[in-house]
């Protein structure tokens, strides 16, 4: 039995391609918006946060000879569980891990406080856009001008209510779901007076280059949070191949 760690695009896809050969997957999401995303495949899906103990009694329950973890890349803390309890555990563990992408003009930061402070030192009245999503909400909340800031999300209640628990305007909370496309964050940037985007290094599979070069047609300054550092045990950056690995592993 597999064990997927999901929750992403690269999970979906993995999935679309090998359960229709193997039917020996279990897939763990954190929401319920991720279970949704996921009712068409036969498979078997847990849609909660474990506890330590609780992963061990799966791994046994179900026969887990493999965990795969194909989390987002800025879920630190779920990577590092999975690597400590695959070693306890005596099961494999591999890594997709989403390749970096290389373009110039951005201003990259390692954490999200030394991002917010430039953004107080810097932006005097320009408009900001986050696209980090809901995990940083109490970071942002540190930046100054909250009448500029705006912030993008999911449109799913528990974003929205955040949001708006945490003081955070309604005019300024744009609720939609992506994927993207370069015209489309063109659109918003015009649309709002953007003038400073905030992303992640979320690769292609997470939009990154059409946030790049949105903001390269339109002179918006890029302002990039670097990825955790996690040192990986067994890691793959492409698709196609772990794809193939896994193939070749379960025989199909």
């Amino acid at each position: 039995m597999v064990w997927l760690i999901g929750g992403t695009k690269d999970s979906r896809i993995l999935l679309e391609q090998l359960v229709e050969y193997h039917d020996q997957f279990i897939v763990s999401i954190t929401t319920s918006y991720g279970k949704k995303l996921l009712e068409n495949y036969n498979v078997k899906i847990i849609d909660k946060r474990l506890s330590k103990e609780e992963k061990k009694v799966l791994i046994e329950n179900e026969c887990i000879t493999l965990i795969l973890d194909t989390s987002h890349p800025y879920a630190e803390g779920i990577s590092h569980s999975a690597m400590e309890i695959a070693k306890e555990c005596g099961v494999e563990y591999l890594r997709f891990e989403r390749k970096n992408l290389e373009y110039e003009g951005a201003k990259h930061f390692e954490d999200i406080t030394s991002l917010v402070d430039y953004i107080n030192l810097t932006c005097k009245g320009e408009k900001v856009l986050s696209t980090l999503g809901i995990k940083n909400l109490e970071d942002l909340q540190k930046i100054k001008d909250q009448e500029n800031l705006f912030i993008r999300l999911l449109p799913v209640v528990i974003s929205i209510q955040k949001a708006e628990t945490l003081g955070f305007l309604a005019k300024n909370i744009i609720a939609i779901q992506g994927p993207f496309s370069k015209e489309f964050n063109t659109a918003i940037i015009k649309n709002y007076g953007i003038q400073y985007l905030i992303t992640k290094e979320s690769g292609d599979e997470g939009g990154e280059m059409e946030k790049v070069l949105a903001c390269k047609e339109e002179g918006v300054q890029l302002l990039v949070l670097k990825r955790p550092f996690i040192n990986y045990l067994k890691t793959w950056d492409s698709l196609q191949e772990i794809v193939d690995e896994l193939k070749c592993r379960l025989s199909l």
